[in-house]
């Protein structure tokens, strides 16, 4: 059994790197474009578009998702076993083979007794 979800940044650490981002867009601004030339635009362009992919994602209900996982949910055998081991669905299990003929009467008390003792 599976499914697929999204995952995106957790609020507080888009709230982070919207911070974070921001200082680096005024860096770019004052600092890096002024000292260097218009080639280091993309620097504050890149800065530009991680500010915006982590605002959005801190201020829209489900988030930004980067990435796609697929879950996939199995019963564990331990689980599986205490499923199974439900004494009315055995016992009735049990009747069913009996009334089927593929068990004696002799090997139906015994399981019988069995499952009641381990009650």
């Amino acid at each position: 059994m599976g499914a697929q979800g999204r995952v995106s940044p957790s609020k507080p650490m888009s709230a982070f790197a919207l911070i974070v981002g921001t200082a680096f867009i005024g860096i770019g601004i004052f600092v890096v474009i002024p000292a260097f030339g218009a080639i280091d635009f993309l620097w504050t362009l890149a800065a530009v578009g991680f500010v915006g992919y982590h605002g959005f994602s801190l201020f829209s209900k489900s988030g930004v998702a980067h990435e796609v996982v697929n879950f996939e949910f199995s019963i564990s055998p331990t689980s599986q076993r205490n499923v199974s081991k439900a004494p009315e669905l055995r016992l009735a299990k049990l009747d069913a083979l009996k009334a089927a003929g593929a068990i004696t009467e002799m090997e139906y008390k015994e399981q019988k007794a069995r499952i009641l003792r381990e009650i």
